[in-house]
């Protein structure tokens, strides 16, 4: 292992022309390629003959040519600049093993010819390769992808329903990970001595062949040792900041500064973390390559067969010229980019607004799904709310019900619309969940309506139109009427036809959109109150603008005490969830940000560095 690591460390030393072709690369990629595909996207809506996606349009728009050629073109565009820095990266190390470095520009030139080859057709497939399979040697990475990306609840629902499909799931992903590690020298095989994508993946494997556990523990060693040194690195930033700004600033000024300072510390950090993956997992897997080529006693290809660019001398005309290009992305980054990706780090400054919690189809997690065992149960978790779903039965009774079929929660494999209230209300509703609740009925929205009246309890009630009612929006808005609960409810649907229905019955009653997509201009729609958006498509600036608007945002589904804090700190208005009692306890208790604001505070105030670095810590860890 520590050979290993020498070996790494000999293929970074004097890594001028690595680290300004990361540099320019990485700068380029944020200033140019992000904002490109972002007006590609939005000329693809249009040209589909729409303004944003939503849940509603989102099919619409995948089968428009417009949008299907975005879709290609993005995937192929992204997997490009991919293949091209790691082409580059392999090559570089290729060299420097065989005692050449070469410059940033030669690895540029060089790492893009290797790309264009990824056009042909016999070498296509190294598009989807790209996409799914490499980003799995990359820990940050999936770290990352597991921090912002998320399955929707209602699919998470399905597949977890069905035990085939829980093991298909999981097979899948061993499979992924398996073939990250078996398929590691691909690109290597590709870029170095020039064979198409299918041969160069049966050349890993075969060069991986009894060495793949060894492979996947040293890069994942290497990984892990990379990351600790940058967590030191921005740590010891973190702490100087700390002391120069405690030292050299008078007053409050001193906190003011080092705020600012530390929200740019964190958004640099994450762009360094992401700009070091690539190179991170490229130094380990050209040692890792050399090494077995050298065990199974396969030679390089020569250095003079790779066609490497001729390398051109820094005259004062070419640096100058170098230089004014890098600052000039580096402007476009700072002066658009970096604005964008704004993910509001320190947004208690700005105040903390705390969201309400939702239970959602009640507390489902300890209580069958919307019954009033799990209206109640939310109450007593402390739920300001309730979001249940109503569907009409054939004839015309207005249910709680998710499930178009009662298979699932009642055991009966029978369409609402075909069943009437007379089988409803002799069917168990709770003996699914546990026997505790065997005997649970089913309610009618006039008996959660009552329910919530007795209780002070608002509710959210979702329409869930299965095409066969007459007057589903009809029944619902003149029941609300009747109870006169119009103030204590909002109705919401992810079909927006639905909302206006409501807001042509009634125009005082609240109306929420559903979202499970999110993108583009859709906040000035019309008979909308409010927006129920999934989780992974919320951020700081769709808050500001919902809220700029006048409206609230709500979103769904969260269970994770993590994403329940960052969404606390972006003042979302509601936040639903399956564990009402932890949202309550997140909404209610101090959240991680207003912890460092505290902390921060007590350091600044300190008359010593040691009172100060005491009160910094007892604030800190000991809330």
């Amino acid at each position: 292992m520590r050979g290993f690591f020498r070996e790494n460390l000999r293929l970074l030393a004097n890594g001028r022309g690595l680290f300004r072709f990361e540099l320019f690369y990485k700068l380029a990629g944020i200033a140019v390629l992000v904002p490109t595909m972002l007006v590609m996207l939005n000329a693809s809506i249009h040209l589909a003959g729409l303004t944003y996606l939503t849940n509603d349009n989102i099919f619409r728009y995948l089968r428009h040519p417009a949008g299907f050629l975005f879709a290609l073109c993005g995937l192929a565009a992204v997997s490009f600049y991919l293949l091209a820095e790691l082409a580059a990266l392999s090559l570089y190390f290729y060299a420097k093993k065989q005692g050449r470095l070469l410059t940033a520009r030669q690895m540029f030139v060089a790492g893009f010819r290797r790309a264009v080859r990824m056009f042909r057709p016999r070498n296509l497939g190294m598009i989807f390769y790209l996409a799914l399979v490499t980003p799995l040697t990359s820990i940050p990475l999936i770290f990352i992808y597991l921090a912002t990306i998320q399955i929707p609840e209602f699919i998470l629902r399905y597949i977890g329903a069905r035990s085939y499909l829980v093991a298909a799931a999981a097979v899948l992903a061993a499979v992924l990970l398996i073939l990250s590690v078996w398929l590691l020298f691909g690109v290597h095989f590709f870029a170095l001595e020039g064979e198409a994508f299918l041969p160069a993946c049966r050349s890993s494997i075969r060069l991986n062949r009894k060495k793949a556990m060894r492979t996947a523990l040293w890069l994942f060693c290497w990984q892990m040792a990379v990351m600790g040194l940058f967590l030191a690195g921005y740590l010891a930033f973190l702490g100087a900041a700390l002391l120069v700004s405690k030292i050299f600033i008078p007053g409050t000024a001193a906190m003011e500064l080092f705020l600012t300072l530390f929200q740019w510390m964190n958004l640099l950090a994450l762009l360094a973390g992401l700009s070091i993956a690539a190179p991170a997992v490229s130094t380990a897997a050209s040692t890792l390559f050399f090494r077995l080529k050298k065990e199974k006693r396969e030679k390089l290809v020569p250095l003079k067969s790779l066609e490497l660019p001729r390398g051109r001398a820094m005259d004062k005309r070419l640096k100058w010229g170098t230089m004014s290009v890098v600052a000039a992305l580096a402007v476009m980054n700072v002066g658009y980019i970096f604005p964008g990706m704004d993910r509001g780090t320190l947004g208690v400054i700005e105040g903390l607004q705390k969201p309400l919690v939702t239970a959602h189809r009640g507390d489902s997690q300890r209580a069958p799904e919307n019954t009033i065992a799990a209206f109640q149960s939310a109450l007593e978790s402390g739920a300001d709310m309730v979001e249940l779903d109503v569907q009409q039965l054939g004839d015309g009774t207005l249910i709680v019900m998710h499930d178009s079929n009662f298979l699932r929660t009642a055991g009966v494999d029978l369409d609402v619309w075909e069943a009437g209230w007379a089988d409803v209300e002799q069917m168990d509703a709770g003996s699914w969940f546990s026997e505790e609740f065997a005997g649970e009925k089913i309610p009618t929205l006039e008996e959660a309506l009552r329910f919530a009246e007795e209780n002070g309890l608002r509710l959210n009630i979702e329409l869930k139109s299965t095409g066969h009612e007459d007057s589903l929006v009809e029944s619902v808005t003149a029941l609300i009427r009747e109870h006169n609960f119009g103030d204590q409810c909002i109705i919401t649907s992810l079909q927006y036809s639905l909302l206006r229905q409501v807001k042509e019955l009634d125009s005082s009653l609240m109306t929420g959109y559903v979202l499970s997509v999110a993108y583009g201009p859709f906040y000035d729609m019309e008979d909308v109150d409010m927006f129920s958006v999934r989780a992974d498509f919320v951020t700081p600036a769709m808050v500001r603008a919902i809220h700029n608007r006048g409206k609230r945002l709500l979103v769904w589904t969260v269970n994770d005490e993590d994403l329940m804090e960052q969404l606390r700190e972006w003042n979302v208005d509601n936040l639903i969830t399956d564990n009402a009692l932890l949202a309550r306890s997140i909404v209610d208790e101090p959240n991680t940000n207003s912890i460092l604001l505290r902390a921060f505070e007590e350091f600044f105030t300190g008359d010593s560095f040691s009172t100060s670095a005491k009160r910094f810590w007892k604030a800190a860890f000991r809330p």
